[in-house]
C-alpha cells in the first residue's frame, strides 16, 4: 500500500484535471467511456465533488448516445458491441464501489448481451460485422448470450429466432437447438440503416448465412487498423456481399432503409 503521499496525489491531480478538461474528452465512442471510467476512478482517490459530479454527468449522457434503448451500440460492430457491454459493466462496477450514482439508463447496457445472442452464428462464433475479429462468443451469465455460446447447454432460451433492431441489423436463424443440433441451424443477418459511423462498414444491404454447419456467405469483419490497401480493401463494398458499381463512389453517409415487399413477414434492404 503506497498511501498517500504528496507526489501520487499530486500526479493524480494532474490527470483529473486533464481527464475533466472539455477540450481533452474524446465525446463520443469508447475513447470517452475509458476517459470518463478514469475520471470516476479519480474522482474517488482525489475527492473532488465538481469531478463526481462531471463523471456522474458525462456517464449519463454517454450511455444513451452509445446505446439505443434496444441495447444495440452505435459503433456497428459486433467486436465493439460486446467491448462496449464490458466497457459499461466496469463502468457500473466503478461507480457503485465509488458510492456515485448509476445511471437509470443503464437499463440499456443490461440489453446487450441479447443483441450478441442473436449475433451469434451456429458454430458459436460472432458474425463479422464491422470491425469484429472471428471469434468465440462470451458467454454472459445468466443471459441469452450464454445460451448461444454455450450451444444451449446453459442460461436462458432466447424467446424469439428472428430480431430485427433499428440500428441496422436484422438476425434470422431456423432455431436453438431444439429440432436439430444447434451447429446446424440456419443463420442469416442482413444490414441496412444508417451510414458508416465508428467501427462500422459500408455495408448496407450485406447478407451473411451459415447452413449445414458452414459459413456459406461471410462479412471480412476486421483485417486491420493498420493503413493501407489491404484495410481500404476489407472496409470497403468490393468485400462485402453487396451489389457494387464499378466507376461509381459510395456514399459512405448513405441510408440503406428497410422496406417491405410481397409477404407481411419478409423485409429486403434498398439502397438510395
Amino acid at each position: 500500500d503506497l498511501g498517500r503521499p504528496a507526489w501520487l496525489m499530486a500526479g493524480i491531480r494532474n490527470h483529473g484535471t486533464a481527464l475533466a478538461d472539455p477540450a481533452f474528452y474524446a465525446d463520443p465512442g469508447n475513447h470517452a467511456l475509458n476517459q470518463v471510467i478514469g475520471l470516476v476512478d479519480v474522482a474517488c482517490v482525489y475527492p473532488l465533488a465538481s469531478w463526481k459530479t462531471l463523471a456522474v454527468k458525462r456517464m449519463t449522457a454517454l450511455v444513451v448516445e452509445s446505446i439505443d434503448a434496444e441495447g444495440a451500440s452505435n459503433e456497428q460492430s459486433i467486436g465493439y458491441q460486446l467491448y462496449n457491454y464490458a466497457q459499461y459493466e466496469r463502468a457500473r462496477r466503478h461507480l457503485v464501489a465509488c458510492g456515485l450514482a448509476v445511471p437509470s439508463a443503464f437499463t440499456r447496457v443490461a440489453r446487450m448481451p441479447e443483441f450478441l445472442a442473436h449475433a451469434t452464428a451456429p458454430d458459436g462464433k460472432y458474425v463479422q460485422l464491422g470491425d469484429t475479429d472471428l471469434q468465440a462468443a462470451k458467454a454472459i451469465d445468466g443471459t441469452t448470450a450464454e445460451f448461444a455460446a454455450t450451444a444451449g447447454a446453459t442460461g436462458p432460451r432466447p424467446s424469439t429466432t428472428i430480431r430485427r433492431y433499428a440500428a441496422g441489423y436484422l438476425f434470422a436463424r431456423s432455431g436453438w437447438g431444439d429440432v436439430r443440433p444447434f451447429a446446424a441451424e440456419t443463420h442469416l443477418t442482413m444490414r441496412f440503416g444508417p451510414g458508416v459511423a465508428f467501427h462500422g462498414h459500408p455495408d448496407g444491404q450485406s447478407l451473411t448465412l451459415s447452413a449445414r454447419g458452414r459459413r456459406l456467405l461471410v462479412d471480412p469483419g476486421k483485417y486491420t487498423y493498420t493503413a493501407g490497401p489491404w484495410k481500404t480493401y476489407f472496409e470497403s463494398r468490393a468485400a462485402h456481399n453487396v451489389e457494387v458499381v464499378d466507376g461509381l463512389p459510395y456514399d459512405l453517409s448513405n441510408t440503406n432503409p428497410l422496406a417491405s415487399i410481397a409477404r407481411p413477414n419478409l423485409v429486403y434492404a434498398t439502397s438510395n
